[in-house]
């Protein structure tokens, strides 16, 4: 079984590119989305390689929101999101980002 090394949020699927390039330490940090309410995540494995349907759990607070797996580029997406902070967990790894 592939471990999970990272979780990445990006605002964007146009920033992941220049997020990965200068991602040089996989770590989880938290962040915060304006003006969208949507996350979109990526499943880094320990040796950089985007894990294909990984599950990746949501939650606001402590309600469970829903999961998602990522696709076959190691992507997942959160949409219809409310303003709040939220968690994003999968093996034992978490990341925390608030929807402004």
């Amino acid at each position: 079984m592939t471990n999970l090394a990272d979780i990445i949020v990006v605002n964007s699927e146009e920033s992941l590119g220049a997020e990965l390039q200068t991602k040089k330490t996989p770590e989880v940090t938290s962040q915060t989305i304006k003006g969208d309410n949507k996350v979109i995540g990526f499943m880094i494995g320990t040796t950089g390689q985007r894990l294909k349907i990984f599950p990746v759990r949501l939650f606001n607070g402590t309600e469970f929101v829903g999961v998602q797996c990522s696709d076959n580029t190691g992507k997942f997406i959160f949409a219809d999101l409310k303003k709040g902070e939220y968690t994003l967990s999968a093996e034992g790894r978490s990341l925390t980002f608030k929807i402004s």
